[in-house]
């Protein structure tokens, strides 16, 4: 996963903080405003925050719809996947909840 630039504050879409078990430290998962670069391309960016580290991606589809679309699923398996966060260790709302973002495998 690519070190990225936060996603400025007018172009977040959606944001979510996840807790960690055993822990403090939260992590921050932001969705951007996906949008058109050319006719036929578009483009929907995530981030995700911890420990003052950005990460994320910008996920390119046929319009907004498609790249918003394929940032929720790819989001999802980055959550689970990536090296810098406390994977396993993450929950949305009460320990033992999972994430909130589920993952899809088709």
């Amino acid at each position: 996963m690519v070190e990225k630039s936060p996603i400025p504050s007018e172009d977040v879409f959606a944001t979510r903080e996840l807790s960690i078990t055993d822990s403090s430290d939260k992590v921050l998962v932001q969705l951007g405003r996906p949008y058109n670069v050319s006719e036929n391309e578009a483009i929907c960016p995530y981030r995700f925050t911890y420990r003052g580290e950005t990460s994320g991606a910008d996920i390119h589809g046929i319009d907004t719809f498609q790249a918003l679309e394929l940032a929720v699923r790819n989001l999802a398996s980055t959550l689970r996947h990536a090296p810098q966060l406390p994977v396993g260790k993450m929950y949305a709302f009460e320990p033992g909840d999972d994430m909130g973002f589920p993952e899809f495998y088709k």
